[in-house]
């Protein structure tokens, strides 16, 4: 009975004795604790898996003495590890296991947490590491297979060389990749491991040792060709290859070997004309047992017969060789040589028949053909090396094409003995027609119709006109013919000379200039439109005016003039400046400024407030007389102005044509520019480009702190 009572209250001793480590062990595992939060909560940097597990780590809380590490697999945390360190590899993870974790201050006995911890915590999924399963050689680099992963998002390849640290080289969701980034000859591991699909967090470990390969690159096949010898097979050098292998397959069927050699190069002198044959190259082992690398798809050749030129003569566009069809031949190539001379291709057709334009006057010639394939690249027969000689003739050149009042008039270069020579002409893509022949070396061609383009070409013919003696340029020189623009009425009115003229088919834009007697052709400004009024004459003064077609850009001249043109005397004293003011009005409510800053060369948008005031100046020959400049910006165009002492200060009172700039409060470069309209009672009113990105018109009273100043150009009627 006594020893029974004794073993009860052992019992009940050592049940009290653990009632605190119970619940101890208890708040660990639910994350609670008594608890005195005064510290920073622990922020989790990364959790991953490595080769020795599960990797947590956090930042360091300053005046924390410990910390206690926790994970949950499902809806409690539980303790994993007390550290004082600021990471934890926990290696019981279980694989296939998601797990979170987090972090909390610990008091330095262990007992007491000094700050809250985060409930989100970090969270990742312990996966095995992938096993290589395979590795070989291909034509596109080292290809590596690897089992697939269960919850495995991505994965992560990695390479190394003997002697270095593993490199990243890759990230895939596949279970294979080819490392294309490889070197001929050099040794090579590889290995594998999972990754997050964001690709910041590893969920498994890796094969250290990995799976190692020495890449020797496919030989590619750089020619496969036939000479007269056979049909020849080049390769490029494989570094680490001690042999190749050659082989070859006819038609459909099946590689069969051909040859070993150390060579880069084989002739085979086997082939037969008429087969089609497809060569390919392996690196071979130094004993030629194993085949050390893969191979390339491999090169195609038909070999094929000897072209026989049959005859040579000259035809309309030179020397014409013609030769027998061969049976099989894409294309041919035509060789020529002069005397002793290295022969030397001068072309490639898919006909059976080629003129040699380049063929100098009087110089005799050696021709010989061969075939090639369809791309010109590969030969696929021999050469009869003996040829066949022809003198061959000059081409007359076109050495000028321009636009005349009339016409087009066409000039070539004189050639030696020629007798007469032929000029033909065709429209667009249409074919030569002949215009004329003539024993001088330029023609008229009156015939020409405005908005046309004509190709020309001259060819020398006998005195007789029934033998061409010289080849012609197949292509010819081109010109989009433009007619000179024929003025139709030169008057006098109350606003100035009034010049109008035809509608020129293919003009873009015109250009009006005039003079006075004796004197020289100046320019008054530029149109879209078939007429102009000269609001700058100074009455009672008679002037002779023409126009000219340009481009729309107005850099380039696209017809010739009326050398002569009309003359008118002004009845009307000239306008002041009202000029830019009349073009800027015509453009109110223009929207956009594509026309504006494609006019200034910019191939996208830009703001086009400066740009305006040019392209104004441009339609009034003002741009071109040097009296505005053309910027983007308004501060340039206010310096350019300032240096030229053409800058008022804003008290000025501005008249109409001046330039008005603004800037912001407290800014000293102006950033918008305007035309002043004209200045009335304090007020001043402005016809604006890019005013919300439209043409418009503004007004501002004289005093306001947005106006920079204004410039005064020098319109040269003043």
């Amino acid at each position: 009975m006594r020893k029974r009572f004794v073993s009860i209250l052992l019992s009940v001793i050592i049940a009290l004795s653990m009632i605190p480590l119970f619940t101890v062990f208890a708040a660990d595992y639910n994350a609670e604790a008594k608890s005195v939060s005064h510290l920073s909560t622990p922020v989790l940097s990364s959790a991953y898996v490595n080769n020795a597990g599960t990797v947590i780590k956090w930042n360091k809380v300053k005046g924390a003495a410990k910390y206690r590490v926790f994970y949950k697999a499902g809806s409690s945390w539980k303790r994993i590890a007390d550290t004082s360190s600021t990471s934890y590899t926990w290696s019981a993870a279980k694989t296939g296991t998601k797990y979170t974790f987090t972090v909390r201050c610990l008091s330095g006995d262990g007992r007491t947490y000094v700050s809250g911890f985060d409930s989100a915590g970090k969270t990742v999924t312990c996966l095995p590491a992938p096993k290589v399963s395979s590795i070989s050689n291909t034509a596109s680099g080292v290809q590596l297979k690897w089992s697939k992963v269960s919850g495995a998002e991505k994965y992560r390849v990695f390479r190394k060389t003997a002697g270095k640290a593993w490199s990243d080289i890759g990230t895939t969701t596949a279970v294979s990749f080819t490392d294309k980034n490889v070197k001929s000859g050099t040794a090579y591991s590889y290995t594998v491991r999972c990754i997050s699909s964001n690709g910041k967090i590893y969920t498994s470990g890796f094969d250290a040792a990995g799976k190692k390969i020495t890449f020797l690159s496919a030989p590619v096949t750089s020619s496969v060709y036939v000479n007269n010898a056979g049909a020849v097979i080049k390769w490029n050098k494989v570094n680490g290859a001690a042999k190749y292998r050659v082989f070859y397959k006819t038609g459909n069927g099946s590689y069969v070997k051909l040859t070993d050699t150390t060579s880069t190069s084989y002739t085979w002198s086997g082939a037969k004309i008429g087969n089609k044959y497809t060569f390919t190259v392996r690196c071979l082992s130094s004993d030629g047992k194993n085949c050390t690398s893969a191979y390339n798809q491999g090169k195609e050749i038909t070999v094929l017969s000897m072209p026989e030129i049959s005859s040579i003569r000259a035809i309309n566009s030179g020397t014409q060789i013609n030769w027998s069809k061969v049976s099989g031949a894409e294309k041919y190539k035509v060789f020529r040589k002069a005397g002793n001379g290295a022969w030397s291709i001068i072309g490639t057709t898919a006909s059976t028949s080629f003129t040699d334009t380049s063929a100098a006057k009087g110089t005799e010639y050696v021709y010989t053909v061969r075939c090639v394939n369809k791309d010109g690249k590969i030969y696929t027969s021999g050469y009869f090396e003996t040829g066949m000689k022809f003198t061959a003739l000059a081409t007359p050149k076109i050495s000028s094409l321009s636009a005349a009042s009339n016409g087009v008039k066409i000039g070539w270069s004189s050639i030696a003995k020629a007798e007469k020579y032929e000029v033909f002409r065709k429209t667009g893509s249409g074919g030569w027609a002949s215009l004329t022949t003539t024993n001088t070396t330029s023609f008229l061609d009156t015939t020409a119709r405005s908005g046309n383009k004509y190709s020309y070409t001259v060819r020398c013919i006998s005195a007789d006109c029934r033998t061409y003696t010289s080849g012609y340029d197949t292509d010819g020189k081109s010109i989009s013919f433009v007619a000179a623009p024929k003025l139709s009425s030169v008057s006098a009115t109350s606003t100035g000379i009034q010049i109008s003229w035809g509608k020129v088919s293919g003009a873009e834009k015109y250009r009006v200039f005039r003079k006075i007697p004796n004197g020289n052709w100046t320019t008054i400004g530029n149109t879209a439109y078939t007429n102009f009024t000269d609001i700058q004459a100074k009455k009672g003064t008679t002037y002779t005016y023409t126009v000219r077609c340009i481009n729309n850009s107005g850099n380039s001249y696209t017809s010739a003039y009326d050398t002569v043109g009309k003359s008118a005397t002004s009845v009307s004293s000239p306008v002041i400046k009202n000029d830019m003011v009349r073009v800027a009005e015509s453009q109110l409510g223009y929207a956009g400024g594509q026309k504006i800053w494609k006019w200034a060369g910019y191939d996208r948008r830009v703001p086009w407030c400066n740009l305006f005031i040019t392209w104004c100046a441009n339609e009034l020959g003002y741009y071109q007389s040097g009296r505005i400049p053309l910027y983007q910006a308004p501060k340039d165009t206010a310096k350019w102005f300032k240096s030229k002492g053409l800058f008022k200060n804003p008290n000025y009172i501005p008249k109409a044509g001046d330039l008005i700039f603004f800037a912001l409060y407290g800014e000293t470069t102006p950033y918008h520019i305007g035309l002043v309209e004209k200045y009335e009672n304090g007020t001043v009113y402005t016809i604006e480009g890019n005013s919300d990105d439209v043409v418009k018109r503004r007004s501002y009273a004289h005093d306001n702190y947005r106006i920079y100043g204004y410039a005064t150009p020098d319109y040269g009627h003043n």
